[in-house]
């Protein structure tokens, strides 16, 4: 009797615990990139991630081209100027935004990037795209208490 009234609270609490770790991200989340009802296409880069699971830490990571070698030889996607909406599957604790000039495709090693915007603990984070074309990097880190991780995500916009 004394060990049904222990192992039922433990057995309990196990469960609880498994339902929690299989709703952690095992992967950087998604994003969409919104204005007045349309959206912009991007590339996932280079991410890493870590996550708890059942059976201790996890992770996965990838490591891609710089944003201006994934664009040689493309068209850039047509956008009006101004505000876009980045919406994340889950928010990012930091995010940083930076572009580059479309006559720097494929010239990563002297290209100078322009900070256009960087805050930490993000709820609604803004792209201002800009007129003209234009290489743009979004990066964003995750600290969450069972999951952490940083996510580029990059697109290449004629405004």
């Amino acid at each position: 009797m004394k060990i049904r009234r222990i192992l039922f609270p433990v057995l309990l609490l196990l469960l609880l615990v498994a339902v929690l770790l299989q709703r952690v991200p095992k992967s950087p989340p998604l994003l969409r990139i919104l204005n007045e009802g349309s959206g912009l296409g991007h590339i996932n880069g280079s991410y890493e991630w870590t996550y708890l699971s059942l059976t201790g830490h996890s992770g996965t990571m990838a490591c891609g081209m710089h944003p201006l070698d994934y664009f040689t030889g493309e068209k850039p996607q047509h956008a009006s100027v101004g505000a876009y909406q980045l919406k994340f599957t889950l928010p990012p604790d930091e995010l940083s935004v930076c572009c580059w000039p479309e006559k720097e495709i494929g010239n990563w090693e002297n290209a100078e990037a322009i900070e256009l915007a960087t805050s930490d603990g993000v709820i609604d984070a803004v792209l201002q795209v800009q007129p003209g074309s234009y290489v743009y990097q979004i990066s964003a880190d995750w600290d969450g208490l069972l999951y952490e991780g940083t996510a580029e995500y990059c697109l290449y916009v004629k405004a």
